[in-house]
This record gives structure tokens, sequence and C-alpha cells, in this order.
């Protein structure tokens, strides 16, 4: 592959969405074959972002993590339903979690489940 096409085509996308710097790894067969950071840390700044920056990822993980547990209710692997202490035994000792059921961990809108806040 010519990296180097993707490379503009990679800035071109950063700079229009107004992204001050993004790293991309790409992989195949578990072995890194392309990496690369574009842009600054920061908006405006000076530190330009490498293979190795570090991003916080905030509460986007929670987005993720969600959607795990829902493919694996879907396969029939677990139940949303299913008391927290059958997966997290070591979490019976916490009163509050003792009762709680996987869907209680999950986030979600309350506004949009029709609920008040």
């Amino acid at each position: 592959m010519d990296w180097k096409v993707f490379e503009r085509f990679a800035e071109r996308i950063r700079a229009e969405e107004d992204i001050p710097g993004v790293a991309i790894g790409v992989a195949h067969n578990g072995e890194a074959i392309y990496v690369n950071g574009f842009g600054t840390i920061r908006a405006g700044g000076a530190v330009n972002v490498s293979p190795d920056t570090v991003f916080g990822t905030a509460s986007v993980t929670k987005s993720f993590t969600a959607l795990a547990v829902h493919i694996l209710a879907a396969e029939g692997k677990l139940s949303l339903t299913s008391p927290i202490v059958r997966y997290l035994p070591e979490a019976d000792s916490i009163p509050v979690i003792r009762s709680a059921e996987i869907r209680h961990l999950l986030p979600y809108n309350r506004h949009a489940a029709g609920e008040s806040a």
C-alpha cells in the first residue's frame, strides 16, 4: 500500500474536521503494519502527536462497554437482568451491589427512555 496517499487523506480529513491531532494504527494478522501521528496534541500547540501519544478517552469507553454487554446478551451469553454478583462474586460484599443487575451498570439516557430527571 502507498502509505503516502493514506497520509495525505488522513491529514486532509483531520484538517477539514478541525481535529487538532490524531494517531492512527493499522494492523494485519495481529501485527502493526502502519503507525503514525498527525497534527498536534492541543489546538494551536507545538507538540506533535506521535504513535506513542496517550489520549484520554473519558466517557467514550462506557459506550463500547455497553455495546459489548448487549452483544453478549444478544448471543445468550449473559442476561441484562442477571445479578452482578453472578459474574463478579467479589462484589457480594458491597450491599448496594448485592441486589443490582447488569442493566443497572449500563449508561443510558433517561430522557430518551421517557423518564423525568
